[in-house]
């Protein structure tokens, strides 16, 4: 993405949005501008779909994880890496 222009990457970013993010687009007439920035673009989509979950919820999903009945060890695995 470093030689595609500001438009460019604000148009492709467009095409790729789906449902909620697709509707927050639509939404907010700020992004439909034509001076609209790629670093504008997405700090207005972090903004809006920052995690909000303080780092304690995710510590305490970590501790009381358990392997689920229909997944292997490998699964397990990888969803606790994700937690943490």
């Amino acid at each position: 993405m470093r030689r595609w222009s500001q438009e460019d990457c604000v148009q492709l970013a467009n095409l790729r949005l789906l449902d909620p993010a697709k509707a927050f687009y639509n939404a907010n007439l700020d992004l439909h501008a034509a001076d609209i920035t790629w670093e504008g673009f997405k700090a207005a989509f972090r903004e809006r779909f920052r995690d909000v979950r303080p780092d304690q919820f995710y510590f305490s999903k970590l501790q009381t994880a358990k392997e689920g009945k229909n997944e292997d060890p490998q699964e397990f695995a990888d969803r606790c890496r994700g937690l943490a």
